[in-house]
């Protein structure tokens, strides 16, 4: 299974005061993939002005506003990839899109990938399709029952997994399913290449193995 599911570049972030695009769940996400990827940061932005912010800090770095923003020296703003255009049109309005840098993208292999399959109809799924469907050229969910064959979820198509046996050989299948491990056997076994099957995983779920030292000092508030 592939297990870069997105593909990082910070080598050019050094001295620079790093700040994370928003302040909510996926920028809390985000923060989340950069300290396993040993990405530091300094700051959250919240995308408006307002002193006030009833959360001054979110994992003991401060928040701050457009206005302060502005103030700061050599300062770089981070966007999820999920959120990058939107921090770019909002940013925009108040002369700081120059500030965007792109660190995080999605893979190279589901990024070529015209026919992308998401494997799940749960909540998971659901939830990830919503968020991503702007980004990803998704075809088809796929179940495990086999009955729900030709139904129509979130407007797409469910396919059964022996279906994919006749899709093209670049079909990227992105698993949002708790049952991992027999879901990829299942795609081995259908044709699905390795390399072209990642783990859609919510981030409340990520194993803190490489950042574990660092979240330890890096908690919530609320």
């Amino acid at each position: 299974m592939n297990k870069r599911f997105y593909e990082y570049s910070a080598d050019h972030l050094v001295d620079r005061t790093k700040i994370i695009y928003g302040c909510f769940q996926k920028a809390r996400e985000f923060a989340v993939r950069l300290l396993c990827e040993e990405i530091s940061f300094d700051l959250f932005l919240l995308p408006e002005i307002n002193e006030h912010y009833f959360l001054p800090h979110v994992f003991n770095k401060p928040v701050i506003d457009v206005r302060q923003c502005m103030d700061l020296p050599n300062a770089v703003i981070l966007a999820s990839v999920w959120e990058y255009e939107e921090a770019k049109e909002l940013l925009g309005k108040y002369g700081l899109e120059k500030l965007l840098v792109r660190v995080e993208d999605l893979s190279a292999t589901i990024q070529a990938s015209k026919h992308v399959v998401i494997y799940g109809t749960g909540g998971r799924a659901k939830r990830f399709y919503t968020e991503s469907k702007q980004y990803l050229t998704v075809r088809n969910f796929c179940d495990s029952d086999e009955s729900r064959k030709g139904e129509k979820f979130l407007g797409r198509e469910i396919v059964k997994p022996s279906d994919l046996a006749s899709f093209p050989k670049d079909t990227v299948v992105l698993i949002a399913s708790i049952y991992l491990e027999d879901i990829y056997h299942t795609l081995l076994k259908n044709g699905i290449a390795e390399d072209c099957i990642f783990a859609v995983c919510m981030e409340s779920e990520l194993r803190f193995d490489r950042a574990e030292n660092i979240f330890d000092n890096l908690r919530l508030q609320e």
